[in-house]
C-alpha cells in the first residue's frame, strides 16, 4: 500500500498485509493503527522519539528522533523500515531479507545502521534519498540489486560492512559528495562500485578489498610489510580511487540464522514525547532470532 505525495489525514486501520506492506512519501497526520505484516506488527509513528522498537513486521517513521529498532525480522515486505525526516535512529541486529528495498530513509541524518543482514531484496538493500551524517557499518549485504545506493546524499559513513554478490555493490550517483567508504569487503559484485561524484574510499593509510583486484590489475605488487597493493583501484563512473587497496579481507565475521521454532513472543513499544508516555504491548507469533559472531584480531 503506498500512502502518495502530499497526502494527510490518512487513515489505515485493522489490516494484514502477507507479503505486502506499506510506503509513506510526503505524506503526514495519518492514523496508521492495528496492522499486521507477515504476522508481526507494522509499527508506525509520527512525532515520536525515546522509543524502543523489537520484534515488528515493519516500521516506518515519520518526523522521529531518537528511536532503537533491534532484533526485527523485517522480511518479505515492501519497505523494511523506512525514515523520512527522521533523525538519530539506531537499527541494530535485525534481518531483512526478500523486500522490495530493506533500509530506505529519506531527508533524514545522524542515523546508525549496523549488524544487520540484508540480503536478497528485489531492488536495494540500503536506499538513501536527501540523507546525510549516517553510519552504515558492521553489515552484511548480499544479494541484491544495489547493495547501498545513494543519491543526493552527502557525508555518510561506510565502513566495516561485507557486501557481496550484489549486481552493484555500491552505487553513488546524483551530487552525492563527501562520503567516506573504507575497511569494506567488496566480494562477487557484478560491479564492486560506481560513484559518479566525488566521495572518500580509503583512510589514508588502508582501504577496502576488492575480490577483483588481482583480474584487474594483473602486474601489481604488494607494498612489503603494509598489508596493501602498489597499484590504486579505479570506481568506476568517475575520478575516485581506493589509493591503499587490501591485500586481504579486513578482518570480520557475522553470521546470522533463523530458528524454525514458532514461539509466543511479546513485543513491547515503549515511547516518550513532549505530551505524554506510552506503552504498547502485542502479543504475536514470531521466529526466533539468533545471532553468532566471530571476532578476529587481524594485524595487517
Amino acid at each position: 500500500m503506498i500512502i502518495s505525495c502530499y497526502s494527510i489525514d490518512n487513515m489505515v486501520s485493522d489490516n494484514s498485509f502477507f507479503n505486502d506492506g506499506l510506503f509513506v512519501d510526503y505524506s503526514y497526520h495519518n492514523t496508521i493503527e492495528n496492522n499486521i505484516v507477515n504476522g508481526k506488527p507494522l509499527v508506525y509513528f509520527e512525532d515520536k522519539s525515546d522509543c524502543e522498537i523489537t520484534q515488528a513486521g515493519q516500521v516506518v517513521l515519520v518526523k522521529c528522533n531518537n528511536i532503537k529498532v533491534e532484533n526485527s525480522n523485517l522480511s518479505d515486505t515492501d519497505i523494511g523500515i523506512e525514515l523520512w525526516d527522521t533523525n538519530n535512529v539506531k537499527f541494530i541486529k535485525n534481518i531483512c531479507i526478500n523486500n522490495l528495498i530493506s533500509i530506505y530513509l529519506k531527508n533524514s541524518s545522524n542515523n546508525i545502521i549496523t549488524r544487520n543482514n540484508i540480503t536478497s531484496n528485489k531492488e536495494n538493500g540500503i536506499h538513501f534519498i536527501f540523507s546525510n551524517n549516517n553510519t552504515i557499518n558492521k553489515n552484511d549485504i548480499s544479494n541484491n540489486k544495489d547493495g547501498i545506493h545513494l543519491e543526493d546524499s552527502n557525508y555518510n559513513n561506510m565502513t566495516n560492512n561485507n557486501i557481496s554478490k550484489n549486481i552493484f555493490g555500491i552505487n553513488i550517483i546524483e551530487n552525492s559528495m563527501n562520503n567516506i567508504i573504507y575497511h569494506n569487503n567488496f566480494i562477487n559484485n557484478s560491479e564492486n562500485a560506481y560513484d559518479k561524484c566525488n566521495n572518500y574510499w580509503d583512510d589514508g593509510r588502508y582501504g577496502n578489498y576488492w575480490s577483483d583486484y588481482i583480474e584487474r590489475y594483473p602486474n601489481a605488487r604488494e607494498k612489503k610489510w603494509k598489508g596493501i597493493w602498489d597499484t590504486p583501484y579505479e570506481i568506476q563512473g568517475g575520478k575516485n580511487k581506493d589509493m591503499y587497496p587490501l591485500l586481504k579481507q579486513w578482518p570480520k565475521s557475522f553470521t546470522y540464522f533463523n530458528s524454525e521454532k514458532q514461539n509466543l513472543m511479546k513485543i513491547q513499544v515503549n515511547c516518550k514525547n513532549s505530551e505524554s508516555k506510552n506503552t504498547f504491548d502485542y502479543d504475536v507469533e514470531t521466529i526466533n532470532y539468533s545471532e553468532k559472531l566471530t571476532i578476529r584480531r587481524v594485524i595487517l
